[in-house]
């Protein structure tokens, strides 16, 4: 028995050490394994949804109207009408003697206008359409005295041939601004939080603008003379338009709210200028039709409003204030000539229309 054990004692531990080095790489193998990466999240079964904010009324028709009362004040560039010099003999002076010259603006003032709007709300989804009308018709007036030269008509027709050249006792300016726009949007209001609300929309806006601005130069002297520059645009656009509505909700119906809109439209201009010159009963007539261009407009409005659901909530009413400021880019299209003896000689400086002012608006949903 003794040598048997003997004899197998040798190959026994040859199988131990083999094994607890077979053990020991398997044990360093797995310590030195790279951890397993979690399982990416799985995909959702149900798409994401932001609940809806619109107001909800139990009303049958589910359809909302608002007006407001606007007071704007019209901005345009290069409407400048006249300079006003204190010397008799032009612009010009000396290093001892300088001339004092004063640019005569047209500084329009805030005018009043309305809009009125009326839109639906659809089961579908949550969404809503609206359609906006904006009616803002004025005119502004301006007018200067002393040794006045001109800044518009052409030039042919403002130099006289005689007394003091192209001279004036006088000048005065009036501008008319009709604008009328038309905007539809479908949007979806939704929550983003519990104090945010969205309202994205997108939509068309069609816009019809005139202008007619009239400067009429008088001089009382011996060479008595009145001239009246008479310039002219009407143009109308359409195209599409984005936006965004934001609402932070303070609580007891109280919210502060911005707005932000652009477009660009498609827009046709027919821009005319006359000219009547008393002194040499001359007269002049300069059309142009089917200019045809692009134009962008954009609009940002900040406000508070207080809005309240009553009886049973079969009605919701809103009131809300705001500031507004919008630019209309090159809408001034009025021609300046600017040669006496080239007479076609012009140039087209255009100019960017701005509007700012006070909304007041007034909703009720039934």
């Amino acid at each position: 028995m003794l040598n048997v054990f003997t004899k197998t004692k040798p190959w026994l531990v040859a199988s131990l050490v083999a094994a607890s080095s077979v053990f020991a790489q398997q044990n360093n193998k797995d310590n030195c394994r790279t951890p397993k990466a979690p399982d990416p999240m799985p995909a959702p079964t149900m798409a994401a949804y932001n609940a809806p904010s619109r107001i909800d009324v139990r009303g049958a028709w589910d359809i909302y109207a608002d007006a407001s009362f606007i007071y704007w004040q019209p901005l345009q560039d290069n409407m400048e009408y006249a300079i006003a010099t204190s010397a008799t003999s032009g612009m010009f002076g000396t290093t001892s003697a300088p001339v004092s010259n004063t640019v005569q603006n047209l500084n329009p003032s805030y005018k009043p206008g309305f809009q009125v709007g009326l839109g639906m709300n659809f089961d579908y989804d949550n969404w809503d359409s609206y359609l906006h009308y904006t009616w803002f018709h004025n005119t502004n007036t301006n007018s200067s005295s002393g040794i006045i030269l001109p800044t518009f008509g052409h030039p042919a027709g403002t130099t006289m041939a005689t007394g003091a050249g192209t001279m004036f006792a006088s000048a005065s300016a009036n501008w008319h601004l009709k604008m009328d726009l038309l905007d539809w949007q479908l949007a979806r209001a939704y929550y983003v939080g519990t104090k945010l609300t969205f309202r994205p929309y997108f939509g068309a806006r069609a816009a019809w603008i005139r202008e007619k601005y009239n400067v009429t130069y008088t001089r009382t002297a011996a060479t008595a003379a009145t001239v009246v520059s008479g310039n002219k645009t009407t143009n109308w656009g359409i195209g599409p338009e984005v936006g965004m509505t934001a609402n932070y909700l303070f609580g007891y119906g109280f919210r502060v709210f911005g707005d932000v809109m652009g477009d660009v439209l498609f827009t046709r201009y027919r821009v005319s200028t006359t000219q009547t010159n008393t002194n040499g009963s001359q007269t002049l007539s300069i059309k142009q039709s089917k200019l045809n261009t692009l134009r962008p407009h954009t609009n940002m409005d900040l406000g508070l409003g207080w809005g309240s659901y009553f009886d049973n909530n079969n009605w919701h009413v809103d009131f809300a204030a705001s500031y507004c400021f919008q630019a209309f880019w090159d809408q001034n299209m009025f021609r300046r000539y600017v040669d006496n003896s080239m007479q076609g000689d012009n140039v087209n400086p255009n100019g960017n229309l701005y509007v700012q002012g006070l909304n007041v608006t007034a909703r009720l949903d039934f």
